[in-house]
């Protein structure tokens, strides 16, 4: 994969930043992994959605944040202190401009492919529809109840707000 030219990207927003999003995701797939905000290791740069919207926004940088198990150095994504997102769901709802709820489903609860068609469908229609992506993808198939459930204790904690 060439260099990101960040000048290019860092002011892209909406649709046009999940277009980015998606044409480095698919193009290289070993670049995208729904598991951790972004990382760096001697095998390169991965991260999920939000992770590339900071990294694409240049919101986000590499920090490295001490020594994994076997004492490499731990690079990993962390938000710039001049931005006031307090969380990458914060920052990737704001800069994907999408709500709290989508935002939390796309960046928890997805593996890559599912993301990845969450997206595209996105585009197409300009939703997300969750109960079409479970069912498409098999999600939450051990426990029906989890996504209801998780979906209620979201609901309670913005009622709390």
């Amino acid at each position: 994969m060439t260099e990101i030219d960040v000048q290019q990207t860092k002011k892209l927003r909406g649709n046009d930043l999940i277009e980015a999003i998606l044409n480095i995701i698919k193009n290289h797939p070993e670049k995208h992994y729904q598991g951790n905000w972004g990382r760096k290791t001697d095998c390169g740069t991965t991260a999920c959605i939000a992770g590339w919207a900071g990294i694409l926004t240049d919101t986000a940088h590499f920090e490295t944040l001490g020594k994994t198990v076997a004492g490499e150095p731990m690079v990993c994504l962390t938000i710039k202190p001049e931005y006031s997102a307090e969380t990458f769901v914060s920052l990737g709802k704001d800069l994907l401009e999408i709500d709290w709820d989508d935002a939390s489903d796309l960046f928890y609860l997805l593996n890559e492919e599912a993301a990845i068609y969450a997206l595209e469908e996105y585009l197409k229609t300009g939703e997300f529809d969750w109960d079409a992506i479970k069912d498409r993808f098999n999600l939450w198939e051990d426990d029906e109840d989890d996504y209801d459930d998780y979906q209620d204790d979201d609901d309670e904690e913005d009622e709390e707000d």
